[in-house]
């Protein structure tokens, strides 16, 4: 039997396994790029603001992803130990007056893509030291472990994020 009556009588096989290959492949890239089409992205950043009588320091998270990001866990440590936010806040700043805010994301808060949300905001007289006052901020930090719409698992703050 020679090569051409092979491929002849099994044309149709080569050509339908090798559409079913091709639709394999196809798939496995539609698969990944639906993927990092809903893939979060938390941002952690920190902007200083100075008037003539007072200054602040805001700390705030974005998610700058393209996929909603799904809070799991929101965790503070205070001078490297896990913390009760509350506590935590309290021990840095003292007693809150009344101008310090803070926020405390709660299980399965979504935070949707572009939305900023504002940790901490310290306001202080511009008569203290604003590096003083951020050496008191790095006391505390925050993990947050977080997951896309797919249940993939990131990890912001901490050894891992």
């Amino acid at each position: 039997m020679a090569i051409t009556e092979i491929l002849r009588e099994s044309s149709s096989e080569i050509i339908a396994s090798c559409a079913l290959i091709f639709t394999a492949w196809q798939f496995s890239i539609q698969r990944k790029h639906n993927r990092v089409s809903v893939t979060p992205h938390l941002f952690s950043f920190r902007e200083r603001e100075r008037n003539d009588d007072s200054a602040t320091i805001t700390v705030s998270l974005i998610n700058n992803g393209l996929g909603p990001a799904f809070i799991h866990k929101f965790e503070v440590y205070l001078d490297g130990k896990l913390s009760d936010p509350d506590a935590a806040v309290k021990a840095v700043f003292g007693k809150p007056d009344g101008h310090l805010k803070y926020t405390v994301l709660g299980d399965d808060f979504a935070l949707v893509p572009g939305q900023k949300v504002t940790l901490i905001k310290v306001p202080f007289p511009t008569a203290t030291d604003i590096k003083e006052m951020e050496q008191e901020l790095e006391r505390l930090e925050v993990v947050i472990t977080y997951k896309s719409a797919y249940g993939t698992k990131y990890v912001l703050g901490g050894n891992d994020g």
